[in-house]
């Protein structure tokens, strides 16, 4: 858990907030591929910080395996967010409801990786 929790730290402070609505026909595609290196690259990421995501994805698929529970991580983290704030939290928390809101899946979760 507490290396989950660094990776977590790690991944937040790097996370580039943006809008599915500029987006360019690269990036929509894909997102719409769930090719998630190809994605991260086209957003500006280095393959660091995209080693950095698989690695905390990992992490978090094998603690929601452990936990039972497939959103796990993700309510921990939204936990977090109410306690902790960092400028990118500040950004992107306010974004990631409003997306939940207008996004053309309805604002379902897309799995990115399988558990």
């Amino acid at each position: 858990m507490k290396e989950w929790v660094h990776a977590a730290d790690r991944v937040e402070r790097a996370e580039k907030v943006s809008s599915w609505t500029q987006w360019t026909c690269e990036e929509t595609a894909a997102y719409a591929a769930i090719d998630r290196r190809l994605f991260s690259r086209l957003r500006g990421y280095t393959e660091a910080e995209i080693g950095e995501f698989e690695h905390f994805m990992t992490l978090s698929n094998q603690l929601n395996i452990q936990m039972g529970d497939e959103d796990y991580c993700f309510a921990i983290i939204f936990e977090i967010k109410k306690i902790v704030t960092t400028p990118s939290s500040t950004r992107s928390t306010p974004f990631f409801l409003k997306f939940r809101r207008q996004h053309p899946h309805g604002g379902r979760l897309v799995p990115t990786m399988p558990l």
